[in-house]
């Protein structure tokens, strides 16, 4: 599974979907609870600004399957904020915020959040 997984985001870097396609389709087909398999496609779907609702799948997924990658719930918070405005994205950016406080990426979004929604404190 993690071979797989290294092959296809090397296709994907490469711009060769085909072989990309085919590689996370091993992967699964080992693993079709693969938390990491989840988690490089929302980083990958977020980073190529893909659509929206296979990102927040993929996030979701992932976040669901116990992914250890650090960046899935910012993605995923990120991608309900673009479909569904900050309101909702709010809790989960103080959850992630209070689990990594000397993170500065996620005070900075955390700040970011906070001014979008008018929230004050």
């Amino acid at each position: 599974e993690e071979l797989r997984l290294k092959m296809a985001y090397l296709h994907f870097r490469l711009n060769n979907q085909k072989s990309f396609k085919k590689q996370i389709k091993a992967a699964l087909k080992i693993n079709p609870q693969s938390a990491d398999a989840y988690a490089m496609l929302s980083e990958l779907w977020y980073l190529k600004n893909r659509d929206v609702d296979e990102t927040m799948y993929f996030a979701k997924k992932a976040t669901e399957l116990k992914s250890k990658n650090k960046n899935v719930k910012p993605i995923l918070a990120w991608v309900m904020m673009q479909k569904n405005g900050p309101s909702e994205v709010v809790a989960i950016f103080e959850e992630y915020y209070d689990e990594n406080p000397n993170e500065s990426f996620f005070a900075r979004s955390l700040s970011q959040v906070y001014s979008r929604g008018g929230v004050k404190e």
